[in-house]
């Protein structure tokens, strides 16, 4: 049961950041046609603090969807609702942060 919730975790993860990089992909293609080199130039330097977002925000959803998988597992579903919430405010507020 353990290997296949992992595996499920594992590929879901992999396809966030393939989606991710496929956005990259298509944007360079995007303004790298349509703004010429120069705008491919902004892309390409603000690739890696989309990389950092990317990771950060991960790091940080992974964490507290163990948290609330425990509280889950312990039958505390008031708690892990407590950190599902805790975990959007987070992600808002880093978004917002970050724009």
């Amino acid at each position: 049961m353990i290997h296949r919730a992992f595996n499920s975790y594992v590929v879901s993860t992999m396809l966030a950041a393939v989606a991710t990089n496929l956005g990259l992909v298509v944007d360079g293609i995007i303004v790298g046609n349509l703004l010429g080199t120069d705008g491919l130039s902004a892309v390409n330097l603000a690739t890696p603090l989309s990389q950092f977002f990317l990771t950060f925000q991960l790091w940080l959803n992974t964490g507290i969807a163990m948290l609330a998988a425990e509280s889950i597992g312990s039958g505390d579903k008031g708690r892990a609702s407590s950190y599902f919430t805790f975990a959007i405010l987070c992600n808002l507020a880093i978004g917002v942060l970050f724009i």
